[in-house]
């Protein structure tokens, strides 16, 4: 449970060879824990992964807010502390898109993490948000204060994105990165993401102290990597390789990566 008392649905999966060092996943906007190459990816990883839906979205209880980035934030807290009250050891997050910024968001904050895996996160959080919505839609939330989103990842579910909620979100200042001074980060980004431009990756570079920061950009992914979730998944494993330090019990387990999606 996060600290205003809901439950977060997670899944954890135990790699057969590790039972001590865990990466936790997290998702993006207007996604789920179970969509996309998370669960492909989840499986793949050198340990055990654990998986979960931030408050409000998937299954988790809680009302779904659009810019709720310091509350996610907050749900990340919650579950690096209940597992390392179970023994975990947490060897990194991985996060994508928005995921990638709560993971961020963490470090900044706490850093208190050997890695976080940074897999196409946003840099300009004011960007992303008429690009998504109609002028119409955006007009709406301007004299009424808030719209229904015309999608989501559960059907039937109504995905309401209020004034104060953007606000929240284009206030919120990934600048604060540049206080990470211990957790490592690698960057990963597609060449073709219609999502979140290229250049976010290099911003993100600026902000980092270089000796902390690996960047990484795969020619030809776009923002979901669909056909390059291998690709992805390697690159993560082959850096995680390069560092055991961040692993108690020795060096990460090899796996098989899993090929497609899920």
């Amino acid at each position: 449970r996060n600290a205003f008392s809901e439950r977060l649905a997670t899944k954890l999966w135990h790699h057969p060879s590790d039972t001590s060092n865990i990466i936790i996943i997290c998702h993006g906007l207007l996604t789920t824990k179970d969509r996309g190459f998370l669960p492909d990816l989840s499986k793949a990883l050198s340990c055990s992964t654990l998986r979960f839906d931030f408050s409000g979205n998937g299954e988790s209880e809680g009302e779904w807010e659009f810019g709720s980035m310091q509350k996610q934030t907050g749900d990340l807290r919650s579950v690096v502390v209940a597992l390392r009250q179970s023994g975990w050891h947490i060897a990194a997050i991985v996060g994508h898109s928005m995921g990638a910024d709560i993971a961020l968001l963490y470090a900044a904050a706490h850093d208190d993490v050997p890695l976080v895996v940074n897999v196409s996160g946003r840099f300009d959080l004011s960007k992303g948000i008429r690009e998504k919505y109609s002028d119409e839609l955006m007009q709406q939330l301007e004299t009424e204060g808030r719209f229904v989103s015309p999608f989501g990842p559960i059907k039937g579910k109504k995905y309401v994105i209020t004034k104060a909620s953007v606000e929240e979100r284009i206030n919120t200042r990934m600048d604060v990165i540049s206080n990470i001074n211990s957790t490592h980060i690698l960057t990963i980004h597609g060449t073709d993401d219609e999502v979140i431009p290229v250049g976010d990756a290099h911003e993100i570079d600026s902000r980092l102290r270089k000796d902390l920061h690996t960047m990484v950009i795969l020619q030809g992914p776009n923002h979901a990597y669909k056909g390059f979730e291998s690709q992805l998944f390697n690159t993560i494993n082959d850096y995680l390789c390069l560092h055991p330090e961040y692993f108690i019990n020795g060096t990460p387990q090899t796996v098989t990566t899993v090929n497609g999606s899920s």
